[in-house]
């Protein structure tokens, strides 16, 4: 093979790409038009064989093949793989048992002297040019292209095997390319040592790309295989030989390692870490992909963050530090760091606004958090995580403060949110809000809408469901009060909200999904809901929706009740109970109501109802000749107007005259004071 060395001198321009290939991967028309190739290879080689010796055509065939093996290793060759691994192996047999079977007849006496005509020296550089071919993609099919193949290891030998025929080579170009191969195809093989010794051979062949790509292979290998200290020498030497990006990324992810897992004295952790701030610093510097790379470097690498708190690192360290402790829950000691990031900046970048304002806000800076986040030019998640970050800052300041100015930046921020990023996952957060300012501004129906909208879990959205069907009561009762006929419209769409509403509380509860903090939230609101509904029936009247109600307040559970809610209950039963002529059950009820402390509009508004209601029975009651339910109405209706009477007289009941009261219970006493005694009330 020494003897070949001059005329394999060429090879050398053409198999460098191959050596340096960094394996990038091609899109599908690139795969085709490989495939294409690789057919029309094939095609062309089965009519070389079939015809008479052609110099031209054969190294005119060879070099196109060599172009597409290049094409393949700087590609993903997709299913021309196999075919291009097929037809180099072809190639380089076809002349090598040519050149065989020549040589055999010679010696046997069957044949001319080959050794100088133009076929035999043709054939045995093309058996060398193609074997060379057939090693890079054997190489290259048994690590990246079918590393799963039953042969891969078969492939991997004969890889070895044809290699070492040119490492010895005096063409240095060569036998380096030669010599780095085979150290590849040893390392596919897991043969360690024999790997180290081809690579470091081949640095000490080619210190030029070559070189530093055996070099990076090396340490990376030594990485693979946990040796950091032989890695830290390697890497350290390439980097004296090749100050490249990928010298200083591979040096840098070395020494981040060997901090991570190395026992090592604090002397030479501080010195690992000076040199990993100065070597991402280089990268920041590169341009391209190299600052991006060195942030995701130093990102995944940095396991203490503790550590570099006090050095004086570069804007990458110090952003990567604040991030891992921004990730660990630590915004306390990111926050500075952050700061310092963003001094001097007027408009910083959307990652750093975003880290600061969040932190700011987790540090209950509320109002700093608000303004470092009003500016955010991002797009994508960073730009939806701002609006949803500054909707919270709006929020808690709203909670601390409940000005007008703060609900009016709370609405902004609010609206803001839902408007752009309506699909959030967290929208509900800003739609209940928005109710609940509509609410307060009196525009119930607007609340209700906003309330209707809110997702989030079935918790959440149960709360929102009471919380609209209250905003449709308030309303209701406004239009009762105004008697001008709206209220009846509006009375089935409330009673609708409130039966949905506790039709979903039960199944809550009834399919195991509600933890007991969440049973204990609901129980409240479940009892509101079942007075509201039973209140609204009541006034719709009928024999039917009177029934409802008593069946809604049936459901009561008394320990859910708080002393207003009772006296409500109470009051409305009464009235159902009236309207169904089960006096005595009424009057029992109405009792209970008396009993409690009533202070609330509503409260009166129930008792004015059962004072009105309760006489009206008592006059139908006399006539109809029932003397006993008559009176005892009218005993109920005394009670109810003494109670209405200190009401007035105390200043808790501004909407009714106390002379006009205390007239009637002063004619309510007198009657009952001369009226027979009469059997008790049914």
């Amino acid at each position: 093979m020494t003897a070949l060395a001059s005329r394999v001198t060429a090879l050398a321009g053409r198999v460098t790409a191959l050596a340096l290939a960094l394996g990038v991967v091609a899109g599908a028309a690139h795969a085709a038009g490989l495939a294409s190739q690789v057919g029309d290879l094939r095609g062309r080689m089965t009519r070389l064989e079939a015809g008479p010796w052609d110099a031209a055509a054969e190294q005119a065939f060879a070099n196109d093949l060599d172009a597409a093996v290049s094409r393949a290793r700087t590609s993903d060759p997709g299913a021309a793989a196999d075919e291009l691994r097929r037809l180099a192996v072809a190639a380089h047999q076809r002349h090598a048992d040519w050149l065989e079977k020549t040589q055999k007849s010679f010696v046997t006496g069957e044949g001319e002297d080959p050794f100088e005509s133009e076929e035999f020296i043709g054939r045995q550089q093309l058996a060398l040019q193609t074997l060379y071919l057939r090693n890079w993609v054997e190489l290259e099919a048994a690590t990246r292209w079918e590393p799963k193949h039953a042969e891969r290891n078969a492939w991997l030998r004969r890889a070895v095997e044809g290699f070492g025929q040119f490492a010895s080579l005096e063409d240095r170009a060569i036998a380096a390319e030669s010599v780095y191969g085979r150290g590849l195809a040893h390392r596919g093989l897991g043969q360690y040592d024999a790997a180290v010794t081809d690579l470091r051979r081949a640095i000490e062949l080619a210190p030029d790309q070559l070189g530093a790509r055996a070099g990076t292979v090396l340490v990376e290998m030594q990485l693979e295989r946990d040796r950091i200290g032989d890695a830290l020498t390697s890497s350290a030497d390439l980097l004296a030989a090749h100050s490249s990006p990928e010298a200083e990324f591979l040096r840098a992810k070395t020494l981040l390692l060997a901090l991570d897992g190395s026992k090592l004295d604090d002397a030479t952790r501080g010195r690992h870490r000076a040199e990993v701030a100065k070597l991402v610093g280089a990268l920041e510097k590169r341009g391209g992909k190299w600052p991006a790379l060195a942030r995701q470097l130093v990102a995944a690498g940095i396991t203490r963050p503790e550590e570099w708190l006090d050095d004086q690192a570069g804007a990458t360290i110090r952003w990567t530090v604040a991030e891992s402790l921004r990730g660990q829950g630590r915004c306390d000691e990111a926050l500075p760091m952050y700061r310092a990031l963003a001094k001097g900046q007027k408009s910083p970048r959307a990652d750093l606004a975003l880290a600061l304002g969040e932190c700011q806000f987790r540090a209950g800076e509320y109002a700093a958090a608000f303004d470092s986040l009003a500016n955010v030019a991002g797009s994508g998640a960073v730009a939806t995580d701002t609006a949803y970050l500054r909707f919270k800052a709006a929020e808690a300041l709203y909670h601390a403060e409940a000005t007008a100015q703060s609900g009016a930046r709370l609405e902004t921020a609010a609206r803001g949110f839902v408007e752009k990023y309506p699909k959030h996952d967290r929208a509900y957060e800003a739609r209940f809000r928005l109710g609940e300012l509509e609410r307060a501004r009196g525009n119930r129906l607007a609340a209700a809408e906003q309330f209707d909208a809110v997702g989030g879990d079935a918790t959440f959205r149960l709360q929102a469901a009471f919380q609209s069907a209250q905003c449709f009561v308030e309303e209701w009762e406004i239009r009762e009060r105004r008697d001008d006929g709206s209220a009846a419209e509006l009375a089935e769409g409330t009673l609708e909200r409130l039966d949905r509403f506790l039709a979903e509380a039960q199944a809550l509860r009834s399919g195991g999904k509600a933890r007991q903090a969440d049973a204990a939230m609901l129980a409240p609101m479940e009892a509101r809901a079942r007075v509201m509904s039973a209140l609204i029936r009541t006034r719709l009247g009928g024999e039917q929706r009177l029934a409802e109600a008593i069946a809604a307040l049936d459901a009561l559970d008394a320990k859910d009740l708080d002393a207003a809610l009772r006296a409500q209950a109470a009051a409305v039963r009464a009235t159902a109970l009236l309207g169904i002529g089960r006096y005595a059950e009424a009057n029992t009820a109405i009792a209970a109501f008396l009993a409690e402390q009533q202070s609330s509009d509503r409260d009166f508004d129930l008792m004015r109802g059962l004072g009105v209601r309760t006489l009206e029975l008592a006059a139908e009651r006399a006539a109809a000749g029932d003397a006993a339910n008559a009176d005892a109405l009218r005993a109920a209706a005394l009670q109810v107007y003494e109670k209405l009477l200190a009401a007035a007289e105390s200043g808790r009941l501004t909407a009714e005259s106390p002379e006009g009261l205390r007239q009637l219970v002063n004619r309510l006493r007198s009657e009952a004071a001369t009226a027979p005694t009469s059997a008790p009330a049914r």
